[in-house]
């Protein structure tokens, strides 16, 4: 009877320290009209632009570009990071940071004119600087060391866009 208590109890202790540290973290969900960028206080669109972090404490940051939350990052270095999410820049579908790959113009608009977008994978990436004509591939890795700025011309262009798109949809008609 203690052999088959021990045994038991053994068995328990082994499946809960199996179970340890297999929680894996998911980004939490955009709420737009109330997630503002921790950087910047701009409002943070449910878009491919949308990136967040989350820290050992569970709180999580969210930002309205990628460069704001690199802009953070640097800021708060003692900070211990749980997980980086960024959204591919097509399918706007959440993305671990470290596993996305790149790609940077000055040119290209961003929210708040970083200038750099995400993507799942090289392909996207490169499809873009192809198509574009211009831009550089980047990886997680190279991010680090990118030199970080805002290029004020790509924030105007994309302010000009963001209200043309609003204005087409005040000009539809109502369903």
């Amino acid at each position: 009877m203690r052999k088959t208590i021990a045994l038991l109890v053994g068995i328990g202790i082994i499946g809960a320290l199996a179970g340890c540290g297999t929680e894996s973290v998911q980004p939490v969900p955009i709420d737009e009209g109330v997630d503002i960028c921790e950087v910047c206080n701009m409002s943070v669109p449910n878009s491919a632009f949308a990136t967040e972090l989350i820290v050992d404490s569970g709180r999580v940051y969210k930002f309205d570009d990628i460069g704001c939350m690199q802009e953070w990052l640097n800021e708060h270095s003692d900070e211990k990071i749980k997980a980086e999410f960024v959204r591919d820049h097509q399918s706007a579908e959440w993305l671990d940071q470290d596993k996305a790959v790149y790609a940077f113009d000055p040119s290209f608009r961003t929210p708040m004119g970083y200038g750099v977008l995400s993507f799942k994978d090289k392909a996207g990436a490169e499809a873009l600087i192809k198509q574009e004509q211009k831009g550089k591939l980047l990886t997680a890795e190279e991010l680090k060391t990118h030199q970080w700025e805002r290029h004020d011309d790509a924030v105007q262009d994309m302010k000009k866009q963001l209200l043309q798109e609003q204005d087409k949809k005040q000009e539809q008609p109502a369903k």
